[in-house]
């Protein structure tokens, strides 16, 4: 099977370069009138299928930025989230503080908030905040290639987009 259509392949090509080598040593005379209607035509057509392209390359820039943006905001609330435990933290230890109770049980919580839970909640806090930084990089990487391209759809379609 593959043989045979190696073998039309083939076949195709030659009768398409045939063709091809025919028109090429024709003795030179003036191209005939559908050849040059045709050619603006193809221009223009070549053109067009340059601006839809474009359109694509934009519309898929902009679901890319969209999600981006979404990544983004996910980090953000749960960076949100954790900024919020840890100030529920600090006002446990502060309330704790002003209680004044020497009692061993207190300090006993004391230190478990202090030494365990948050330094495991600013762990888990800190590749949020690198995630965050390295989202906000890639958006505006990302925003810029869209203006890029708006600006190349604009010079494209002489000032008009969509």
């Amino acid at each position: 099977m593959k043989f045979k259509l190696t073998l039309i392949s083939l076949c195709f090509l030659m009768t398409m370069w045939a063709a091809i080598s025919g028109q090429a040593q024709t003795p030179d005379r003036e191209p005939a009138p559908t050849t040059q209607m045709t050619m603006p035509q193809l221009a223009a057509e070549v053109r067009q299928l340059r601006v839809e392209l474009l359109r694509q390359k934009m519309e898929f820039q902009e679901w890319k930025v969209r999600q981006i943006e979404r990544d983004l905001q996910q980090a953000q609330n749960e960076q949100q989230h954790f900024e919020e435990e840890q100030q529920r933290l600090h006002q446990e230890l502060a309330s704790l503080s002003a209680a004044g109770d020497a009692e061993g049980e207190t300090e006993t919580i004391k230190s478990e908030l202090l030494g365990e839970r948050l330094p495991r909640l600013q762990a888990r806090r800190r590749p949020v905040g690198e995630r965050i930084e390295q989202l906000t990089r890639s958006l505006r990487q990302e925003e810029a290639r869209l203006d890029k391209l708006a600006a190349q759809l604009k010079s494209e379609t002489g000032g008009r987009s969509r």
